[in-house]
């Protein structure tokens, strides 16, 4: 199976005291983490912002840490079938106006993330992370 690459974040915020998360809606109706493929010459950190930038219209965003990989099956646009190795970051923008995302985006608690989050694999990378997340975005 071919393998490809692709890199993405994760944006939180807080918002009436609990920790929210900016994930895609998926157009099959679940949750996904914000992501897409390396541009040729790109790092990891530069796509990742780049896609985060463009999927969720959010701007001048910073990576305060690099969560790690999700690796998991799926489809590409020509219908070939891949494993997927996605690198994510934790982020936080400058503001947080969202600004012509190209995706349809929502905040999500992290039990609304869990139970609307498409992947498996995607979950279990949240909840082994959660605790990291929360730690970063209290600092």
């Amino acid at each position: 199976m071919k393998q490809v690459f692709s890199a993405g974040g994760i944006v939180t915020k807080k918002e009436n005291g609990k920790l929210l998360l900016c994930l895609i809606k998926h157009e099959d109706g679940f949750l996904v983490f914000s992501k897409g493929h390396m541009d040729a010459g790109e790092t990891k950190e530069k796509a990742a912002l780049r896609e985060v930038e463009e999927e969720t219209g959010l701007t001048n965003l910073t990576i305060t840490k690099r969560l790690g990989n999700v690796i998991r099956p799926s489809t590409e646009n020509s219908g070939e079938k891949v494993k997927k190795t996605i690198s994510l970051f934790l982020m936080q923008p400058s503001t947080y106006e969202h600004k012509g995302a190209d995706e349809e985006y929502g905040w999500f608690t992290y039990q609304q993330a869990i139970d609307g989050l498409g992947f498996e694999q995607e979950k279990s990378f949240l909840v082994k992370r959660w605790q990291q997340i929360i730690q970063s975005h209290d600092r």
